[in-house]
């Protein structure tokens, strides 16, 4: 729907599916989803907006069952639970600006967008879910000849009452120049990535330990760093060329830990510490 002279877009939407159309499971998965949203675009003095959310819920017929072990068996009996009884929320929001400054056309754009999930059923695969991303970010053009963009977001993620607790970042500058009109181009980035948190729970120790179950916490920590140079150049019309090489610097500091009474029993770093990566490409494309 188009409003005040086709600056304001509202849209509404419901959806609804069912499987299990032909009978042949014995359990039918319900899936509805209703979403909307509204933009706003105003004059280039002024800011775009734009909002929308999203709800998904999904139920089926499922249910428990416990299943028993032979007669005179030691086993634990099973249970089995094919319920579902969930949903997601989802909330984006967006603003951008552009404006003119010393010859360049610039464009920066502020972006939230979060999701939570629910477990309507007392189970203990999932107590629910809740990300949280938020970006930033900045273009910068002069005409056809440059481009280039600096943008960083973080999202941060917890899930079943706070047991993981995971934080991730992301820090990117492009570059792209035209060095020939239409023929060559040359392009370079610089992209860090990091990440960070915890996951706390139960457990058993390595092998050779006994069959109690320890507090334990898995320590995420790593961090990505990629030098990118590439060039792409066009032979007349049908042909392409295209060379990329990458370094990439790779280290990982995690580590999981394991308590008794307060007290560290043992720690393990079972990942890889640190490595470096070195890749070059070369890709001839033809247009028919």
């Amino acid at each position: 729907m188009r409003l005040l002279s086709n600056r304001v877009y509202l849209n509404i939407g419901m959806e609804g599916y069912t499987d299990n159309v032909n009978g042949r499971s014995d359990r039918t998965l319900d899936r509805n989803i209703l979403r909307g949203g509204l933009s706003y675009y105003t004059p280039q003095t002024y800011p775009n907006i734009s909002f929308g959310m999203r709800l998904n819920n999904r139920e089926n017929d499922g249910a428990v069952s416990i299943y028993l072990p032979p007669q005179g068996s030691i086993a634990e009996p099973v249970r089995v639970d094919n319920r579902v009884d969930d949903k997601m929320t989802n909330y984006n929001f967006t603003i951008d600006q552009s404006f003119r400054y010393y010859g360049f056309d610039n464009t920066a754009v502020f972006s939230m967008n979060t999701a939570k999930t629910d477990n309507a059923l007392d189970s203990t695969v999932s107590t629910g879910t809740d990300l949280g991303t938020y970006s930033l970010s900045l273009t910068m053009r002069k005409g056809k000849l440059l481009e280039s963009k600096l943008s960083y977001s973080t999202t941060s993620q917890t899930a079943l009452g706070d047991i993981v607790d995971n934080g991730y970042n992301s820090l990117t500058l492009t570059t792209k120049y035209m060095v020939l009109p239409k023929q060559l181009w040359v392009t370079g980035a610089i992209t860090r990535n990091s990440a960070d948190g915890e996951t706390v729970g139960l457990t058993q120790l390595p092998a050779g330990a006994d069959s109690a179950a320890y507090p334990y916490s898995s320590v995420l920590k790593n961090s990505r760093t990629q030098l990118s140079l590439g060039a792409d150049y066009n032979l007349k019309n049908k042909h392409k060329i295209s060379f990329n090489m990458y370094k990439v610097f790779y280290s990982d500091d995690g580590y999981v830990e394991y308590y008794n009474g307060g007290q560290v029993m043992n720690s393990d770093s079972p990942y890889v510490r640190s490595r470096d990566d070195f890749v070059t490409r070369l890709r001839y494309t033809l247009k028919f």
